[in-house]
């Protein structure tokens, strides 16, 4: 499906996006953000935006027939942006999820690390990791003990 607003980039229901600007389609690379989300950077008139992949995949397959603002992710784990994990939702009821399951902390990727921060009383900690998934264990870790 095209991208609403976008010429020249598909997206499909599993995510992947294509940018058809070119005569062999690409596939591009998402990114995770500070935040743990992932994101998609797109370019319109020398323009680059950065959107939120779950956004955009709801926007283009999920029905919204009560023009609800925001998309929740129904296991809170920001990384999974798969359709079945997704709903529409209004700002209160989007709230209320995340405060009751709201990591603490900050992921990102430099180069092939990943990076676990967390601020604790005016102290900076920081871990690497090799993989996303032992940096999300690390985070669980220290939610849990701080919660």
């Amino acid at each position: 499906m095209n991208i609403q607003g976008y010429t020249g980039y598909k997206i499909f229901p599993d995510g992947i996006v294509h940018s058809t600007k070119k005569l062999k389609p690409k596939v591009l690379k998402p990114y995770i953000d500070r935040g743990g989300y992932v994101r998609m950077a797109l370019t319109q008139n020398s323009q680059t935006k950065h959107h939120l992949l779950h956004r955009l995949l709801a926007i283009h397959f999920i029905p919204n027939p009560n023009n609800l603002p925001e998309v929740h992710h129904k296991n809170n784990d920001r990384s999974d942006f798969s359709l079945d994990n997704l709903e529409w939702v209004d700002r209160q009821t989007n709230m209320l999820t995340q405060n009751c399951i709201n990591p603490i902390g900050n992921i990102s990727k430099n180069y092939n690390k990943w990076y676990y921060r967390v601020d604790i009383e005016k102290k900076t900690y920081r871990w690497s990791f090799k993989t996303l998934e032992e940096a999300e264990c690390q985070r669980q870790i220290i939610t849990s003990m701080l919660s």
